[in-house]
């Protein structure tokens, strides 16, 4: 066939399959939810399958039947969407796919069809994004409140004290002294475009896995369950589409991997420093990344290294002009805390002697707790299997010692200092997020060498290789389902906060979620220390706070404070100190808004 037919071939396909569907959905079968992928998938293929007959029957010289044969493997990835809540449908096409080793045109149709894969997962994020909700947490209320104030002033400031660890002098002041602000400077101010950016780049994180996924494995079955572990991973679910730094990290170490597959080794390091300014942790993870790629590197090595030092004394610079330190200051005494309340105590000071870090005991509770943050993390949905395939797979690297190889064991090591740098801040749940891509592509790696060492040719060696694909579909991937629109559990408080913004006033508000404050109303606002009335009124009277909002959040709220919280919620005081406290508003769900004056 010449292109020109083959390209009619190929539309005439998908015109086919258009058809096929169209008809399949205007029968409208009543069918009962567990049923339903499974019997209209059928069905779909039957009349796909006889329009597919009948129109063979009258094309000339058999055009489309041969271009339908040509082009077969871009239906096969498309498939796997709808096939992803049932696990045997999917298995079954992995057992089909387990024997298929395409070379040459098939190989480049191939990967152009997980691509297009790829790129409706990424449609489907945009959807999910345009009916995301509010924030699902306090970091991401962070980072949209701090991107909102710095598009309404257009200064580089935030209008927040979260924590008292390096307390400002001022309520506005320079940003990012424990969370780091790329995150912030690429969202929108909008909630809504916000979530779009995310999903976005949500979306560009799956094209440059399916990019990665490609050139790291060989077997497409092995490949399409890569790419749906990664995309429809749980940890994912939420910070997908989250004002999150998660999703910008992962792009910044897919992207560093790309270019370390292509042996551009500056360019790798030069894109994995994004993970400086988008992570608090940004630093450690970046120095194992430039180890591993200076190893890879060879004679290559002292531009590498020449590069990293580059960008690290940019980065040290910016941190001396902005805060006088060479790390962020508030990042830099997190791993001395003794107590997370200790984050709320206003005016303590925290000695950071390492001394206190090496002691054996301390050493031994941080690397369980490390050890125990990572094993909570849902990469896949069964993660204990995986977690064996994956050192499977850190053998298998060892061994081979490729670059890749190489930046893939080093990330993987990271995961422990990180998680030990400081286990009170440590957030098992969002944290070792980012490492994701790396343990779904070193698993898969495991599998696909497996399958790739069975001898070819041979129908029980194929048998074989079907059997384990189709294994690993339906243990690994069987709870495995295509993202619906995520949960809101923020959604009461963000309304509260939203009905109470008039009132505000654009005014300074403590409160026991100053995140969800600033992303939500325009004050500026403080988190209500935890260690007592002296430290409250110590902090209200620096800050110049004219409100204090008391909701179900204060009542949980732990430390000293808590009795003067509810003592103020129930009206049983009407002071703190020497400022006086009315009541101004109260919320159906006894949030209750409290003004804060000098007394006369």
């Amino acid at each position: 066939m010449i292109p020109g037919e083959r390209a009619k071939s190929a539309l005439a396909l998908c015109a086919l399959v258009l058809a096929s569907q169209a008809i399949a959905h205007s029968l409208d079968l009543q069918l009962a939810p567990e049923h339903g992928w499974p019997v209209r998938l059928a069905l779909h293929g039957a009349i796909l399958a006889v329009l597919l007959g009948a129109t063979t029957l009258f094309s000339e010289r058999g055009a489309l039947a041969d271009g339908a044969r040509r082009v077969w493997p871009a239906a096969i990835p498309l498939l796997a969407l709808p096939l992803v809540p049932a696990p045997w449908l999917l298995g079954g096409l992995g057992a089909v796919l387990a024997g298929f080793a395409p070379t040459g045109n098939e190989q480049r149709s191939w990967r152009r069809a997980l691509g297009v894969l790829a790129i409706a997962i990424g449609v489907v994020y945009l959807v999910i994004g345009a009916r995301a909700g509010g924030p699902a947490d306090n970091d991401a209320a962070y980072y949209l409140g701090v991107a909102r104030h710095l598009a309404k002033t257009h200064r580089f400031e935030e209008p927040i004290v979260w924590h008292y660890l390096t307390p400002p002098p001022a309520l506005l002041h320079a940003p990012f002294d424990y969370w780091q602000g790329l995150t912030s400077l690429i969202l929108a101010p909008v909630w809504r475009h916000a979530t779009l950016a995310m999903a976005a780049l949500s979306a560009l994180s799956v094209l440059a896995f399916w990019r990665l996924g490609c050139r790291a494995l060989r077997r497409p079955a092995v490949q399409l369950l890569a790419l749906l572990l990664f995309a429809f991973s749980p940890a994912m679910a939420i910070y997908r589409f989250d004002t999150e730094a998660v999703v910008p990290a992962q792009l910044a170490l897919l992207g560093a991997a790309l270019a370390l597959e292509s042996r551009r080794f500056r360019l790798a390091v030069a894109l994995g420093f994004l993970l400086l300014p988008t992570r608090a942790d940004g630093l450690l993870w970046w120095a194992f990344l430039v180890a591993a790629v200076a190893l890879a590197a060879g004679a290559k090595r002292r531009g590498v290294l020449a590069t990293a030092a580059t960008g690290l004394a940019g980065w040290i610079g910016y941190q001396l002009l902005v805060f006088g330190t060479p790390l962020p200051p508030a990042a830099r005494l997190g791993p001395f805390l003794s107590h997370y309340d200790d984050l709320f105590a206003y005016g303590i000071h925290i000695q950071p002697r390492l001394g206190s870090l090496f002691r054996p005991d301390v050493l031994f509770d941080q690397l369980v707790a490390a050890l125990d943050c990572i094993r909570k993390v849902p990469f896949v949905p069964r993660g204990g299997l995986w977690a064996m395939v994956v050192l499977a797979g850190c053998v298998l690297a060892v061994r081979r010692r490729e670059p890749l190889d190489l930046l893939f064991l080093a990330l993987l090591g990271a995961a422990i200092p990180v998680a030990c740098f400081s286990p009170i801040l440590f957030a098992p749940y969002r944290t070792l997020h980012l490492l994701l891509p790396i343990v779904v592509l070193v698993g898969a790696g495991a599998l696909d060498r497996a399958v790739e060492a069975l001898p070819a040719g041979d129908r029980r060696i194929g048998a074989v290789a079907a059997g384990i694909v189709f294994a690993a579909c339906w243990v690994i991937a069987r709870p495995l389902a295509v993202y619906r629109d995520r949960p809101d559990p923020l959604a009461p408080l963000a309304r509260d906060l939203r009905a109470l913004d008039a009132t505000l006033d654009g005014q300074p508000v403590a409160t026991a979620r100053p995140c969800l404050a600033i992303a939500h109303t325009r004050s500026p606002a403080i988190a209500i220390p935890s260690n007592g009335e002296a430290a409250v009124e110590a902090a209200l009277r620096r800050y110049g706070v004219r409100w204090l909002l008391l909701g179900g959040d204060a009542m949980d709220f732990t430390g000293e404070s808590r009795p003067l919280l509810r003592a103020l919620r129930d009206g049983r005081r009407r002071a703190i100190g020497a400022l006086a406290v009315r009541p101004a508003v109260t919320l159906p769900d006894g949030t209750v808004l409290l003004r804060v004056d000098p007394r006369e």
